[in-house]
């Protein structure tokens, strides 16, 4: 009986030591690593200058501007239907990164293209975040994306991304061939997307049931 009791009382101790010690302990050192994730990656946007202004129509026939990046987080490539494979891995890129967030996510991509190129349109209108693909002149294009986003361009496409802000600073470009890469741009996304109210999150898990 005696032993018993004392097993008891050395598991009741090793509980309590657990409650008190070990679990605030091991909490605060996963929040002090998450949160040192969490700066590490913000870190790792800069500013690149203020994205350039334009207009195009898109592929539903709307006038997209500029303006309709204010207040979101806007993905930015430049693709062409002549480039073959390259162009279209950025273009299943696009989809992924579309997929990963629900349309209530502040979240646009914008896929630009030229007017002379051959772009196979990919329309997912109801799958996720805002995908616009922009139609332009190529040598208007190509000038945009070299001096405006600082990005490289080959025969009317680059084979970089860009991620430009809310306030539309452009954030950080990306290597678009590199899947870890297009990985950091989901992360960095997660983060600093303006996040959806509560509610339509709520709304939108209810719906999927």
């Amino acid at each position: 009986m005696g032993e018993k009791r004392s097993t008891w009382t050395i598991a009741k101790t090793l509980m309590f030591l657990f409650a008190v010690i070990i679990l605030p302990a091991g909490s605060f050192l996963y929040l002090r690593f998450g949160l040192d994730y969490y700066i590490e990656r913000l870190d790792e946007l800069g500013d690149l200058g203020k994205a350039p202004t334009f207009v195009s129509l898109n592929q539903y026939g709307d006038t997209i501007t500029e303006a309709s990046m204010k207040g979101n987080m806007t993905v930015v490539g430049y693709f062409s239907g002549d480039c073959g494979a390259p162009c279209d891995s950025f273009s299943n890129e696009f989809k992924r990164i579309q997929e990963a967030f629900p349309e209530n996510y502040k979240i646009k991509l914008f896929s630009y293209y030229s007017d002379s190129s051959r772009v196979n349109l990919v329309d997912n209108k109801e799958e996720g975040s805002e995908w616009h693909w922009l139609k332009g002149e190529a040598g208007q294009l190509d000038s945009m994306f070299q001096t405006g986003y600082q990005m490289p361009v080959l025969e009317h496409y680059s084979n970089q991304f860009a991620l430009v802000d809310s306030s539309m600073v452009i954030r950080r470009l990306y290597d678009a061939t590199d899947l870890n890469e297009v990985n950091r741009l989901v992360v960095h996304l997660a983060m600093a997307a303006p996040r959806p109210p509560k509610k339509a999150i709520k709304f939108r898990r209810e719906r999927e049931k």
